[in-house]
């Protein structure tokens, strides 16, 4: 049952990640700074958190952080994304502002050879998901 969990979760971000894949607009949101991670909880758990910053000119909404984690042959083990905004917010993230993420993964640390995280968001002056 866990593996179809999984096999689902990745299978709904490869459809997301294809369906932001057009770069449109101004507005460009990045990764501001490194990625800390932490384990919490015990064994088994681990907290991403940073910052995310507009660096374009035009406001942005659906601002999302995506981490993945993959294996030493490639293969995904673990993903999660968090929006950076609260669930039914309407705030949009302004040129040159900052916001803080945090989100939390199971994971073995053994396990886990990369970690990537990507930004995808929606761009408010042509409303079309980037990546």
């Amino acid at each position: 049952m866990k593996r179809y969990a999984v096999l689902l979760s990745v299978i709904v971000s490869l459809l997301f990640i294809w369906g932001c894949d057009s770069v449109d607009g101004d507005g460009v949101v990045k990764l501001d700074g490194p990625i800390l991670e932490k384990t919490v909880y015990g064994k088994g758990v681990s907290e991403f958190s940073g910052y995310v910053v507009n660096t374009g000119n035009t406001a942005v909404n659906s601002v999302y952080v995506v981490v993945v984690l993959k294996d030493d042959k490639g293969n995904i083990i673990r993903e999660a994304s968090t929006s950076i905004f609260r669930e039914g917010s309407n705030t949009p993230l302004n040129p040159s502002e900052r916001q803080p993420f945090a989100l939390l993964v199971e994971s073995e640390p053994g396990e886990v050879f990369t970690k990537e995280a990507e930004v995808y968001y929606e761009d408010i002056a042509n409303n079309s998901p980037v990546r």
